[in-house]
Order: structure tokens, then sequence, then C-alpha cells
């Protein structure tokens, strides 16, 4: 049993490294930006978070991302591993960007 336990940690530690977290601070000004954002969010289907401070909220949510607009500084990060996908992602969100 340890031996598998063992095995299951390494491909853990393993398929961790493989993971690419990009993070950005952003700014949405407006509810049309927020909505413009949750839309390009949800068209991924890596996990996308927003972070407010010590807060993480899921940027694909509706109810959470209207619940943080007002122009509030907050820094939004893909987690994927796949370079290409975190690339154009970045580039979509890059006019929110401060």
């Amino acid at each position: 049993m340890d031996g598998n336990i063992s095995l299951q940690m390494k491909q853990v530690i393993i398929f961790t490294r493989r993971l690419i977290e990009n993070r950005m601070k952003i700014r949405l000004k407006t509810p049309e930006e927020t909505t413009e954002f949750i839309n390009i969010c949800s068209a991924y289907d890596s996990d996308i978070n927003v972070l407010d401070g010590s807060i993480m909220l899921d940027a694909k949510s509706i109810v959470s991302m209207f619940g943080i607009t007002n122009g509030k500084i907050v820094e939004v990060e893909m987690i994927s591993n796949n370079k290409k996908e975190v690339e154009r992602f970045v580039e979509r969100i890059r006019k929110f960007e401060v």
C-alpha cells in the first residue's frame, strides 16, 4: 500500500510541475467589462481564478465576478498545462490589465 501512495504522490508532483500558472493584475470598471471578462473566461476549459487579497473567486461565475466589480484591482490566473491556451487567454484579457 505504501508503494501505491508514493507512486500517486509522484504523479501529482509531476503533474503539478507541468501546469502553467500565469497571473495578471486587472481592473474591471463597468458591468459591461465584467460581462465581457466572464464571457472570455467561459470560453476556456481550464480553471481561471480571480484573487482579491486572500479571497479566490471563480472567474466564470457571474455572481462572484459582479460581487467585486467596482473598479478594484485584482489578480487573475489561468491554471493550465497548455502554454498556447494560456498565451491566447492572456492576449484576450490584456485590455483589462493595469
